[in-house]
């Protein structure tokens, strides 16, 4: 369901979260690869387990890094909604391993999460300085995890991915 919203940033918002997210679904694209590959969700699907909880040195596992991310879309999503939050950012980054029913349910988790927020942004009308800011950081945030989970999983994902 497509709102019309007085505020021009929206659409734009949401475009771009789902090309983060989703993909281009073959259209052009503003920053991923536009032949249907890229996204964060697409990149998951293509790991197992045991891939998204390689770690290389210091560096949190992919699948720590889906848990942030899940973890970050949760907390602005209950920030929206006005609702208090406890933030425990360092626990944020669990699970760092998983096995396959949990990767599964990671991924899940993960895309219900964005699907969630996607339909809460959707509802906001008056879009002020605070709002933006927030939608901004999420995307800007998203976007960072893709590109880290995205390095990550060059070991794992064929050189025209």
């Amino acid at each position: 369901m497509t709102l019309s919203h007085p505020n021009p940033f929206a659409a734009p918002l949401r475009d771009l979260l789902r090309e983060t997210f989703e993909g281009t679904g073959g259209q052009g694209s503003m920053y991923i690869d536009g032949r249907g590959r890229g996204s964060l969700l697409e990149t998951l699907s293509g790991l197992s387990a045991l891939q998204a909880s390689e770690r290389t040195g210091n560096a949190p596992s992919i699948a720590a890094h889906v848990g942030h991310t899940r973890y970050y879309l949760r907390a602005l999503r209950t920030y929206l909604a006005g609702d208090d939050f406890i933030a425990d950012w360092p626990g944020s980054w669990q699970p760092s391993e998983v096995d396959e029913p949990g990767w599964a349910e990671l991924q899940g988790e993960l895309a219900s999460e964005y699907h969630a927020l996607l339909t809460q942004l959707e509802q906001i009308i008056d879009w002020n300085e605070d709002l933006s800011t927030d939608a901004l950081a999420t995307l800007a945030h998203s976007a960072y995890h893709l590109g880290a989970v995205r390095l990550l999983a060059r070991h794992f994902v064929s050189s025209d991915s």
